[in-house]
């Protein structure tokens, strides 16, 4: 891949024409929510899209605009967007003051964001969603052009044709290491105590740090915004959301969430007698104060933890599997004229236990340890030129303890394992604007490790034209240092192993978007991302042998070079009155190189449609309805098996004979969920009741099969069809009390 070939590209299209206007008009501006505060990252575009500007994190905002009069519009996920008309003649000498208001929840039907950068969804979009049990932000993701779903039962997603454990997941901008709960079914953060998620797939900025294959940034509810205490009970769990107003400078955020559904079904099972799986039980807290000390300055203290745990089964003596996360993260933010800054802290602990197997020892210890910390400053330069800059140091510990991994014949193997790592990573971006919309952005990302480095750059175009639409094309490369043994073929816990070599992306990519609104009421938009992707060493579980304790994390995989391409499209409409429809397509292929052949990966989806539909109903009722389809994903097929002598002559092992890697594929995947919702107001509270089936025409899709149970069918004579089937019909009610 040539960079200076694609960067003299880049160049031409933002630069062409290149003359700056002569006269523009600096408006300068801040956006407020309805309790007069600055609001943070709002899309302030003139209507013809000439012109464009996001919000710093004061809520103020300079634009350049040609003429004497504009029309221009301002945006934000979950409020309602507004415009003004601008007299040009009276700036730079006024100050122009907007303020938005929340949009009302009755018309949260559309998951993809009002603004230019990424795609969102708010918390109310998120509720209307047919959940699994409850609601969940990260089980909402499929449902976003470019993310796919291989297996319906976990919550593990693969973005634009990148690897599972190649996305980043934070909150308020700490990141995560295990982000779920009931061991990778549902998210770990009650949906109350959210204001959204954010994803981003492409042309991700180098001062902000993610894996390759893009970032999810779930941001936590801020204060004064709808109601202040939330009550919610759904088939899983029972949890409460308080926040306070925001009358002073102290505000204060507390969230907790318990299950009841696990020692209930327990409790069943054990008085039948059954041997099924115990269902674990889970609990999340979180916790985060606020200071404004000056209106340009702020300062927010995190605490969050989730937690499962599997209660013993009748006659058990040993102690079940265990697994929680703990996040404590520091953030301060000051906005000046000038400048905006900002510094963060965090330290997060991810721990596995299972003493399961043998009461008294560990079988099952993962320890991993990771503290991060991140000082940046955005600059404005000169009125067309704006300076980022970031320095961040992240030191992270892993120990892995009796840990049970796979071999390449099928069997299994203990690992005893620790491992340092600490990064210094420094960043910076430069954003040049020139007239009639256009802009260029070049920016890079150096990442030093004990015993390597990575050096990440990045260069985007864009193009801002008539009709509000937005052209952008970019080039970047993005690193990463760790890396999981495969996408888990079970419902534990993964563990993450740290990695003294990045692995290494790039990508050439193209972004389009169109917002419009129609006379008649219609609001609709458009987004296409397409990108082509470069693996120059995407790791793969490695062929293991000799002594797993003498072993390094790098020694568990073996590099090999892979490629994606990727074009999503989503397309969504919302009349005024309510109604809104969201439809998208994926097109993803992924492969990687085996033995000089280019074979598809194990989450390779040439087809992924969705839609959603909501539908405001009389007397305060709206109904909600999803529709999912995609390929069906490809598998290693099963051709035989060997019984080979044990070595001590006790008996024989057994050995699989698989064909092709990947050589077939299952069967295509369809759902099919609907969800009823229904709103009462009595005095000051707010109610909410749902009615929500999953699944609904009960489609047994298959997302994998079951090899030692595929072969004894075999052998006693039976057609094959052991088979993994996702989730089945799944219906759940649930209430959300407001006040």
């Amino acid at each position: 891949m040539t960079y200076a070939r694609f960067g003299r590209l880049l160049v031409v299209i933002a630069a062409t024409p290149f003359s700056l206007s002569s006269q523009p008009s600096v408006v300068k501006g801040i956006v407020l929510d309805s309790l007069r505060r600055g609001l943070a990252d709002v899309s302030v575009d003139r209507i013809d899209g000439s012109a464009y500007a996001l919000t710093r994190t004061d809520g103020r905002f300079s634009l350049l605009l040609d003429g004497t009069t504009s029309r221009v519009r301002f945006q934000k996920v979950g409020y309602l967007p507004a415009e003004r008309t601008l007299n040009l003649a009276a700036f730079p000498h006024e100050i122009l003051e907007v303020v938005l208001s929340v949009a009302p929840t009755a018309l949260a039907g559309v998951l993809v964001s009002g603004g230019r950068e990424g795609a969102a969804m708010t918390r109310e979009s998120v509720r209307r969603i047919p959940p699994v049990g409850e609601s969940d932000v990260y089980r909402a993701l499929p449902l976003l052009a470019g993310v796919t779903q291989p297996d319906d039962v976990k919550a593990r997603v693969n973005l634009l044709g990148a690897a599972g454990d190649e996305a980043s997941y934070s909150l308020d901008g700490h990141p995560l290491q295990a982000m779920a709960h009931l061991q990778n079914v549902i998210g770990a953060f009650n949906t109350a105590s959210i204001d959204g998620v954010e994803l981003r797939l492409n042309q991700i900025p180098s001062v902000v740090d993610s894996r390759v294959g893009g970032l999810v940034a779930v941001t936590t509810r801020q204060p004064g915004r709808e109601r202040n205490g939330e009550l919610v009970a759904s088939l899983l769990s029972l949890g409460a959301t308080v926040v306070s107003a925001s009358s002073t400078r102290a505000d204060l955020l507390v969230s907790a969430r318990a299950s009841y559904i696990g020692a209930l079904l327990n409790r069943v099972t054990d008085g039948s007698g059954s041997s099924s799986a115990r269902v674990p039980d889970f609990s999340d807290a979180l916790v985060r104060f606020g200071f404004t000390p000056t209106p340009s300055s702020r300062v927010e203290l995190l605490g969050s933890r989730a937690f499962d745990a599997e209660r013993p089964g009748p006659g058990s003596t040993g102690v079940p599997l265990r697994s929680s996360e703990t996040l404590g993260g520091l953030r301060l933010t000051f906005a000046g004229k000038r400048m905006d800054a900002h510094l963060r802290t965090s330290h997060d602990r991810a721990e596995t236990l299972d003493r399961n197997q043998v009461a008294g020892v560990a079988a099952v210890n993962n320890v991993q340890s990771w503290f991060s910390a991140e000082a940046g400053a955005k600059l404005q330069l000169w009125r067309v030129l704006e300076a980022s800059g970031v320095v961040s140091l992240d030191e992270r510990r892993h120990m892995h303890r009796w840990l049970n991994i796979r071999t390449g014949a099928g069997g299994s193997e203990r690992l005893d394992l620790s491992a340092r790592q600490r990064l210094l990573a420094v960043g910076s971006q430069f954003l040049l604007k020139f007239s009639e919309g256009r802009s260029l952005s070049a920016g890079a990302r150096i990442t030093v490790a004990d015993s390597s480095s990575a050096f990440a750059p990045q260069l985007v175009a864009k193009v801002l034209s008539s009709s509000a639409q937005q052209v952008s094309i970019g080039i970047e490369r993005r690193a990463q240092f760790d890396a999981q043994l495969s996408d888990p073929e079970n419902t534990r816990p993964q563990p993450t192993f740290l990695l003294s070599r990045p692995r290494l992306m790039d990508a050439v990519s193209l972004e389009y978007r169109l917002h419009e609104r129609t006379d008649g009421g219609v609001a609709y938009s458009l987004h296409t991302t397409a990108a082509v992707r470069w693996y120059a060493d995407r790791t793969t579980s490695a062929q293991r042998s000799g002594p797993a304790a003498s072993r390094t994390s790098d020694m568990l995989f073996e590099r090999a070079p892979a490629r994606s391409l990727g074009i999503a499209t989503t397309v969504l409409a919302r009349h005024a009155s309510g109604p809104s429809a969201q439809l998208t397509y994926s097109f993803v292929r992924s492969l990687t190189r085996r033995h000089d052949e280019w074979v598809p990966t194990s989450w390779d989806t040439p087809s992924n449609i969705s839609g959603v539909f909501t539908l405001p109903l009389p007397r305060r009722l709206s109904l909600s309805v999803v529709g999912a389809m995609r390929s069906g994903l490809p598998i290693t097929p099963i051709v035989g098996r060997v019984i080979v002598p044990s070595f001590d002559g006790s008996g024989g092992e057994s050995r699989l004979i698989y064909g092709e890697m990947n050589s077939a594929r299952l069967p295509g995947f369809q759902r099919f969920d609907v969800a009823l919702r229904k709103r009462w107001t009595p005095r000051a509270f707010e109610v909410d009741a749902s009615l929500q089936v999953v699944n609904l025409l009960y489609k047994r899709n298959v997302v994998a099969y079951d090899a030692a149970t595929y072969l004894a069918q075999v052998a006693s004579g039976q057609t094959p069809t052991a088979r993994r089937a996702g989730l089945p019909l799944v219906p759940s009610i649930g209430v959300e009390v407001r006040w």
